[in-house]
């Protein structure tokens, strides 16, 4: 390695950053404190079916701003992924995964969760000036560096009606040989939101392309003198791209009528007493796996023995009407009423045994209920639906949640919980699949999930505390075996899962911790990491009166288990009983800043590479995290 080009590299970068900082910093000093803009700019995330509003903030804090470098641990403390920016993952935490992977999606959309915008991803504005952002991040050396660039910009055109684009792009060249990733996101999306009529609507497409090298043909990295680009992997010529687009939109009109506003007697505020809801949305998806020249690392070719050109997609139209009789609208409406019907068409095209392509169409007919309360101290919903017409299996889904806040004191004790229970048919492609080096054809049975979980948290400045704890029974629980080929298990498997949050502060100082504790009552067919960690140690302060920083070690470690090896052919992640994965701590040194509109990081990432004689971080079989690197990023925040 020439490490004189790559310092050189690097300082170029930082030298950029402290450039803007002491620009920042100037202008800041020179100027009196003013009130953030970002007041004026308000948010939410919706419901895909209803549309139903969580209010949140916008992401404008500096705090842990490094782990934007990590997409893969936004939603869950450990992930099994291919060590790379933008390649496939899974949540190593159960409870983590996402409720519907074992239901009617499109399973090769799993593997990209970590990336993939939902219609439930999307943040919606509403600004008094436009508001934009600009956040990029990078790191590594230049032949396999890592970048990573997204933008929004969101504008109202009245006080109703507001427009939001955005745009996401990840270039990962890799550490190891062809490991490289090529995603890109984006969206046009926006809302109407009138007293009686309102309107959500998004145009969003989800594209993913990355080399596939089949792992390293070597597991043991001791030998420090290979570098990682140079390790012999088992591919050099295969790719996979998962492209998804999706229309969305979802309206609602209301009868009610107008009372006077208890903070303004001259004014006249609108009561909604009943709404009309209708949901479209259309969904194509498409999986395509390539080999430009095959080799010896699978066991079969069906259809080529020289290159191999999978395809696979999945089409959705959906609709939902739904009317409901709205809360609070009168004394003794202390809860929301809804019912609903939902009609889906899916088409599922893959090849079939002739090598041609064939269509398989469904029609399915849902109708269910909701009832909710999203006023006062106690606040739920439960939602039911039923497939009346379609598959001949039938299908079931019912879940809750629900929250109270009771007064402690000066504090708050928050108990919360949820719960599901689901009877579905797996998944369309868990059943009946042709591709070049799999074939599979299967009658599974309807798979049976009962959930319920619970939270009790006291949150406050000095020591912000939850404890949960979980228990799920699966009956038929469908898994990609070690042949890497589905299976159905028709016995039942039971999950129990305990996770706290402790998060210490004294001073400047600050210790957050958070540990989930699993149990697999079948860890042959569902194995999970016994105990995952995430710590993070860190000062926090504030520099010039107007520079805030963070300077923080943070570090993550599981217990070793036989984690799912991954399939390239498929993107499927499957079972294997030869390498237990874990025990390894993956630590980050980093420094971020916050000043004004602007937030920037430094990282040194998987510092653990310089400070165990161990060399074997993996979190899945075969692939092995990057190796330590320099990181940074920068976002810059706009208001007008």
């Amino acid at each position: 390695m020439n490490v004189i080009p790559y310092i050189c590299r690097m300082m170029k970068k930082y030298l950029i950053l402290f450039f803007f900082l002491a620009c920042f910093i100037g202008k800041g000093i020179s100027q009196n404190e003013k009130k953030e803009p970002s007041e004026g700019v308000k948010g939410w995330y919706i419901s895909e079916d209803f549309a139903s509003e969580k209010v949140a903030d916008v992401d404008t804090f500096s705090l842990n701003y490094q782990n934007q470098t990590t997409p893969v641990y936004k939603k869950t403390i450990g992930a099994s992924w291919l060590g790379n920016l933008g390649l496939p993952e899974e949540s190593q935490i159960f409870f983590d995964r996402d409720k519907y992977n074992q239901s009617r999606e499109f399973i090769f959309k799993n593997p990209y969760l970590a990336y993939y915008y939902s219609p439930e991803d999307y943040f919606f504005f509403n600004t008094k000036t436009p508001y934009s952002n600009v956040s990029y991040t990078s790191g590594g050396y230049s032949y396999k560096e890592e970048d990573h660039l997204s933008g929004l910009f969101s504008v109202n055109a009245n006080k109703k009606l507001n427009f939001t684009l955005l745009g996401d792009y990840i270039y990962g060249r890799g550490a190891y040989d062809s490991q490289s990733t090529n995603d890109l996101n984006g969206a046009l999306y926006g809302s109407y939101r009138g007293d009686r009529y309102s309107i959500y609507f998004i145009a969003s497409l989800n594209n993913f392309k990355n080399y596939e090298n089949g792992g390293l043909v070597s597991d043991d990295l001791s030998d420090n003198s290979i570098e990682s680009y140079n390790r012999e992997v088992n591919m050099t010529e295969s790719w996979s791209i998962f492209r998804s687009f999706y229309l969305y939109a979802n309206q609602q009109y209301s009868i009610g009528f107008e009372k006077n506003d208890p903070n303004n007697s001259e004014k006249k505020i609108f009561v909604p007493v009943t709404t009309f809801g209708y949901t479209a949305k259309y969904e194509n998806n498409q999986k395509k796996y390539y080999e430009k020249s095959i080799t010896d690392f699978y066991a079969k070719n069906y259809y080529d023995s020289i290159a191999t050109n999978d395809t696979c997609s999945y089409q959705l139209l959906k609709n939902v009407a739904s009317i409901s009789l709205n809360e609070g609208f009168h004394n003794w409406a202390i809860f929301g009423i809804r019912a609903f019907a939902e009609f889906d068409v899916e088409q599922n095209m893959c090849l079939n045994g002739d090598s041609a392509l064939s269509h398989t169409n469904d029609y399915l007919l849902y109708v269910g209920g909701e009832l909710s309360r999203k006023q006062g101290i106690f606040q739920y919903d439960a939602t039911g639906k039923l497939m009346l017409f379609g598959d001949k299996r039938g299908e079931l889904d019912l879940n809750g949640n629900f929250e109270t806040n009771i007064p402690l004191n000066k504090q708050v004790l928050r108990i919360s919980g949820n719960g599901f229970m689901t009877n579905t048919p797996p998944s369309f492609f868990k059943e009946s699949y042709y591709s070049n080096h799999f074939i599979w054809n299967n009658s599974f049975d309807n798979i049976f999930r009962t959930r319920v979980y619970g939270n009790i948290a006291l949150p406050n400045n000095y020591c912000d505390f939850s404890v949960g704890a979980g228990w799920e029974n699966i009956t038929n629980y469908v898994y990609f075996n070690k042949d890497a080929v589905p299976e159905q298990y028709s016995g039942s498997i039971e999950v129990l899962s305990g996770d706290a949050k402790l998060n210490l502060t004294l001073w400047k100082f600050h210790l957050d911790n958070k540990a989930t504790y699993q149990i697999s009552s079948e860890d042959e067919i569902l194995p999970l990491p016994m105990l995952s960690l995430y710590s993070n140690i860190y000062v926090k302060s504030i520099l010039f009166k107007v520079l805030h920083f963070q300077l923080g070690v943070d570090c993550r470690y599981n217990t070793a288990y036989y984690a799912n090896a991954y399939m390239p052919a498929t993107g499927q992640f499957y079972l294997q009983d030869e390498t237990r994965i874990g025990d390894y701590p993956l630590m980050n040194v980093y420094a971020n800043f916050h000043l004004k509109r602007t937030r920037f990081f430094l990282m040194y990432y998987n510092i653990s590479d310089l400070l165990f004689d161990k060399k074997e971080y993996f979190t899945v079989p075969n692939y092995a995290l990057n190796p330590g690197m320099f990181k940074f990023g920068i976002s810059w925040n706009f208001y007008d």
